[in-house]
Formats: C-alpha cells, sequence, structure tokens
C-alpha cells in the first residue's frame, strides 16, 4: 500500500508507550504505527464496503534492523498485562486523550464489521486470516485476531501489515465528531508489539485515528396509489403508499397524505384534507390515509410525503401523478353521524346527531330517521328500543339530533341513523356498529351504608350482628345478596379467615336495611365487619370497608367484683361500712356500664 493511499485515511498515529522489561539493557529505537482506513462517504444502507487497518514497524537506531512481534489478546510478557490486542474502534464520535475515544463518545452500531479479514498481498501478512470479534459493546470495539493464535512479524523498519476487511452502513451516528458539513465520525486502531533480543524486549503501543467518515442518510423511493372514481355522496377517498429502498427505519416513520380539491390543479393551495402523521411500519408494506368524504365534483389530487427517519431521506410523490388522480361525479349524499358520550346507567341519557353532507340541490322535505338498537342486538337486525323519526334536514344542511332516550339496562347500544332523501338525492343510511355510533352504558355503582351493634362484655349474654343497608341501585333485580363477615381482634386488616359469616342474606328489590345473623363472642377485643352487597345486572358489587368506625365492635373482658373485707369487731365497724358501700356503688356502676348498648341509625 503506498504512503499517498494510508495518508488518506490518517489523521493521527501516536505511539502511546515504551515499556523496557530489563532495564539494564535499552531498546529506545523500537517503533509502532497504527492506521485505519475508511472511507469518506458512506449511505446508510450500503453493505459489502471495503476498509482496512495497517501497522508498521516503526523501529529506528539501534533497532532499524530488528523485527517487530505484533502482539495478541492474551499474550504473555513482554506484552503487557491485559492488551487488547490489534483493536479498532469503528464510530467515534468525540476524541479524547492520546487521540483515544472519549467515554461521552462512544457510538456503536453505526457499522457492522465483517466477521473475518485478511491480510494484504504484498505486505508482512499476506494471506493470513484474521478473526474479528466484539470485544467492547459499550464502545462497539472489535479486536483481530490471527487464525490459529499466530502472531505478526514485521521484519524490519518499514515492514507493514495491512488488513483488509468489509462493513455494511447500518445507522446514521448519533454523535458529529467533526465540525465539517454533514454528520462524521472516526476510527480508531490500537495494537502493540515487541522488538529486541530474547529476555531483553520491549513494547510499542500505537493508535492511529482516521480523517473521519461522512454518512449520509439513505434516499427511499415513494409509490402511491389513489381510490377508485367514486360518486358525490357514495364513497370515500383514500390514499395508499409503499416506500422502498429505506435502510434501517425508525419504528417511529410516519406518511402524510395531503389532498388537493378540483380548483387546485398543481397542489398549491390548501389542501382539501390531511391525514397527517400515519405510522409506517418497520417492515415496509402498504398504507392507507384516512378517508375522506368529498363535497365536490370534480378532479381530486394527492401528494403523498414520507417524512424521512434516523437513517432515510423525506420523499414525496409528485402532484398531478395519473396514480394519484380521482375523479368524483354527481351522486347519493353521505350521512355522518356522532352519537353522544358513554354513560353509567342512571346518570345520563342518549342521544344522536346527524349531518348529510353531498347533497345536490336539495329540496324541503328531508328527514332523519334515529333508530337506537339495544345491548342484544349487535347487528340491529331487531325491533329498536328507541326511535325518534322524521326530524326534518334543512337545506342548508348542518347538524340535527334525535331525541333523547334514558336507558334502563347496561351495555353497548348502537345508533342507525337515515336520511330520507329527496327528488335529487338518494336516501342515505348510517352502519349499525359504526364507532361513532355506539355508546356503552356501564352498569350503576350504588352505596352501602352498615352499622353494627354496640359494645359488649365478654358473657354478658348479648350477641353481636350488623346491619346493611344499599342506596342509589336503578332498576334492581330480583335476587341480590348481601354477604356479612366478621374479623376477629388480631385482624386489623380483614385479610384472615372472618371468626364468623352469614352469608347470601336476601336483599329486597325495594331495598331497606336488612341484618345479620348473631355472634356471640368469647374473646375480648375489636371486632370488624365487612359487608359486601351481590350486585345484579343493573348494579355493580359494592362493599364496606374494614375498620370503619361503624363496623366495629368494643368487646371488653367480664368485670371482677370480688372485693377484700377487713376483720370485723367493733373497732372497724366505720371502715367496714365505708367499704360495704363503696363496693355497692362500684357494682352498681359495673352493670349500668354492662347494660349500656350504643345507639345508631340504619344508614349513615
Amino acid at each position: 500500500m503506498s504512503k499517498l493511499l494510508r495518508s488518506l485515511g490518517v489523521v493521527v498515529a501516536v505511539v502511546l508507550s515504551v515499556l523496557t522489561f530489563v532495564p539494564s539493557v535499552a531498546q529506545a529505537g523500537v517503533g509502532n504505527s497504527a492506521t485505519p482506513t475508511f472511507p469518506t462517504l458512506v449511505t446508510v444502507g450500503q453493505t459489502n464496503v471495503p476498509a482496512s487497518i495497517m501497522f508498521t514497524n516503526t523501529n529506528t537506531a539501534p533497532n532499524t534492523a530488528d523485527a517487530n512481534t505484533v502482539c495478541n489478546f492474551g499474550d504473555a510478557a513482554p506484552c503487557p498485562a491485559g492488551d487488547p490486542g490489534i483493536t479498532l474502534i469503528a464510530s467515534c464520535g468525540q476524541q479524547g486523550g492520546f487521540t483515544g475515544c472519549q467515554t461521552a463518545g462512544f457510538d456503536p452500531g453505526v457499522f457492522d464489521i465483517s466477521s473475518t479479514g485478511t491480510g494484504a498481498a504484498g505486505t508482512e501478512c499476506a494471506g493470513i486470516s484474521f478473526d474479528i470479534d466484539l470485544s467492547d459493546a459499550a464502545s462497539g470495539r472489535v479486536r483481530f485476531t490471527p487464525t490459529g493464535g499466530a502472531n505478526v512479524v514485521l521484519s524490519a523498519r518499514d515492514a507493514e501489515c495491512t488488513i483488509d476487511f468489509t462493513f455494511d452502513v447500518l445507522r446514521m451516528p448519533s454523535l458529529d465528531a467533526l465540525a465539517a458539513p454533514g454528520v462524521q465520525t472516526l476510527q480508531i486502531t490500537d495494537n502493540t508489539q515487541r522488538s529486541g533480543p530474547a529476555g531483553r524486549q520491549v513494547t510499542a503501543s500505537a493508535r492511529g485515528t482516521s480523517s473521519g467518515t461522512t454518512v449520509q442518510r439513505a434516499t427511499p423511493v415513494i409509490a402511491t396509489t389513489a381510490s377508485a372514481d367514486v360518486a358525490l355522496g357514495a364513497g370515500t377517498l383514500t390514499d395508499t403508499v409503499i416506500v422502498t429502498g429505506r435502510a434501517n427505519p425508525d419504528p417511529t416513520a410516519t406518511v402524510s397524505f395531503r389532498l388537493f380539491g378540483p380548483n387546485d390543479p398543481t397542489c398549491t393551495g390548501t389542501p382539501v384534507f390531511e391525514s397527517l402523521d400515519v405510522a409506517y411500519p418497520v417492515t415496509g408494506g402498504p398504507v392507507t390515509s384516512a378517508a375522506y368524504t368529498p363535497t365536490q365534483t370534480g378532479t381530486h389530487r394527492w401528494v403523498a410525503t414520507y417524512n424521512g427517519d434516523t437513517n432515510n431521506n423525506t420523499v414525496s410523490g409528485t402532484c398531478g401523478d395519473v396514480t394519484e388522480q380521482t375523479d368524483v361525479s354527481k351522486a347519493q349524499p353521505a350521512i355522518v353521524t356522532t352519537a353522544s358520550a358513554n354513560v353509567t346507567l342512571g346518570t345520563g341519557d342518549l342521544s344522536d346527531s346527524a349531518t348529510v353532507t353531498g347533497r345536490v340541490n336539495p329540496d324541503a322535505g328531508g328527514t332523519v330517521d334515529f333508530r337506537l338498537y339495544g345491548p342484544s342486538d349487535a347487528t340491529c337486525a331487531g325491533t329498536p328500543v328507541f326511535e325518534s323519526l322524521a326530524v326534518p334536514y334543512p337545506i342548508a344542511g348542518g347538524a340535527v339530533s334525535s331525541g333523547t332516550y334514558t336507558p334502563t339496562a347496561p351495555g353497548t347500544h348502537r345508533w342507525v341513523a337515515s336520511y330520507s332523501g329527496d327528488v335529487n338525492n338518494k336516501p342515505a343510511t348510517g352502519t349499525c356498529g359504526d364507532a361513532t355510533e355506539t355508546t356503552v352504558v356501564s352498569l350503576n355503582t350504588p352505596v352501602i351504608t352498615t352499622a353494627a351493634s354496640a359494645d359488649v362484655f365478654v358473657g354478658d349474654g348479648n350477641a353481636m350482628s350488623d346491619i346493611a343497608t344499599v342506596t342509589g341501585r336503578v332498576n334492581p333485580v330480583a335476587g341480590a345478596t348481601i354477604d356479612f363477615k366478621l374479623y376477629g381482634p388480631n385482624d386489623v386488616g380483614c385479610a384472615g379467615a372472618p371468626i364468623f359469616e352469614s352469608l347470601g342474606v336476601a336483599y329486597p328489590v325495594a331495598g331497606g336495611s336488612v341484618a345479620s345473623g348473631l355472634f356471640t363472642p368469647t374473646v375480648p377485643g375489636t371486632y370488624r365487619w365487612v359487608a359486601t352487597y351481590s350486585g345484579d345486572a343493573n348494579n355493580s358489587a359494592v362493599s364496606g370497608t374494614c375498620g370503619d368506625p361503624a363496623e366495629t365492635t368494643e368487646v371488653a373482658s367480664t368485670p371482677d367484683l370480688d372485693v377484700d373485707l377487713p376483720e370485723t369487731g367493733p373497732r372497724n365497724v366505720g371502715m367496714m361500712l365505708t367499704i360495704g358501700f363503696g363496693s355497692m356503688f362500684a357494682g352498681l356502676a359495673l352493670l349500668a356500664s354492662a347494660s349500656r348498648r350504643r345507639q345508631f341509625p340504619l344508614s349513615h
């Protein structure tokens, strides 16, 4: 390889270090250089692009005639411990000290280096095969190792080894390494050579940096096909695009469609319709714009644009392209409808609105019929649950609305609106199940109110119970129940097994309060109730909250009324009377406390 060719790919070749293993014998003339050679301009998507790295014996006196051996990764001394061998960083966005690639400049994945390389003819390593493996994922550094573990030997000064290999261009660099126009990335190669008499060898490490490779985006090709000719009001207009020739496209790539009306043959005015930023898949293939309902006759022209991505340029179709035109002739109108928003049963009404477009010279008398089909009629083939018929539709057009309907059952309700037509326009009907013509009515959520029985003493003969009232139900159905579960003093979170259950207590359609069964406690402490309403066809299930103050009952220990009396005798009569009356009053107070019960409302 000529010195001129070497200079094209090199900015810097640096001797990084000289390590003397036997300091008593100087080998100061051992030298080494490294040079990566990459094309100055490549395009994303290119494959099998040729490149090379070269390293040279640059010994000076007294080592000019000495042969240098190139260290492989893992070689023993005198090669430095941990020496990486012959390496290449193919894409670096920022250099640091000693022309190395800074961590902030790591930009792996721009190029995919081939798995093998070959020593170039006319160099010291001619015909030698090299395995190329990834040695550091963070930087993208690869290592070149002679097949079979042999070492490259550079016989004397200026002897060189050039390794040829290829690479694919996968993507644009994330970092721009140079201030030149375009986006550049750098290549950095390293190697270490040892030389000198046996037992007195030293090493020289060298690093070379390329002058930079400019990477440019691929330019894809866009092919478009407009939908077929239609009659005014009989259909919609769409456009379909296929983009080919992209290289490693981003998943965020999009296509924008613009439609220009009959009065804009050069596509320079404001589009009559836009379908922007439609996702274009990484795998390619056709994508279609949203549909447009035309409002006038004549030739409509599409212009589709692939908006480009990190690795691919923006490309657009041509206004007036034969495959991008659709002729719209006079025909029947179209009806556009919008159902009211989703509601919860019992909280709102349903309605529909309709706009008829594309009519030609309409006359008075046109009407719109609105029909609503219930949740059990997914095809709108049965009897409507509601009709709002013969709503006048004005000559001037615009939206008209149906009457309102209060739903009685949850589920998906479907509207179908029909325009009656007139002398100059055919009837037009919406589609059952259209996304804008469905309203979901969700289950009503009632409220459960509970009240636990009053505090008690262990063994006082009083049992515990709970009362529940469910309010806010809509159209309740027979068969609903309430489950009462009681959790003991050691279950603050009501997470364990209940100590008592009163399940399946029937809850009347008419509502009101229902009570659990009775439970007699034997252990003092805080007891917690949780009541759950089962729900029904129109109302969702609801539960009380563990630890609700109204759902706790305190159970106290049985009071101890034993009193130690003093000795009897005339001297202690006064003391005995005092103690006797005090004990009597204490007993009465305890009995009064045991008989008290907390008062509570049926709902709270």
